[in-house]
């Protein structure tokens, strides 16, 4: 993931303006700049493609279950026709 990008000159400039010195504005935006690029921040195209890749998966899922589910009942239908003629002989 990318760090967001800002102005560093109009950051400067704002620090500048409450009465920072250069050599603290500039450090400043440097730090800031540092810690930026090490923050592990998500962007909102990530979130979307995190987003996307879950609706994929969750379909597949779905898919997934609704087989399991239809196979169950087949195997369900066939014991109970299986089974109840059995059962109806041994009445």
């Amino acid at each position: 993931m990318t760090a967001i990008t800002f102005d560093t000159h109009q950051f400067v400039s704002t620090l500048r303006n409450a009465k920072f010195t250069d050599e603290q504005a500039e450090a400043i935006s440097r730090a800031f700049k540092d810690a930026q690029e090490q923050a592990d921040v998500a962007k909102k195209a990530d979130i979307n493609r995190l987003h996307s890749d879950m609706k994929v998966e969750m379909k597949e899922m779905e898919l997934r279950l609704i087989t399991r589910i239809g196979v169950m009942i087949a195997v369900g239908i066939t014991a109970a026709i299986t089974i109840i003629p059995v059962i109806i002989k041994l009445a």
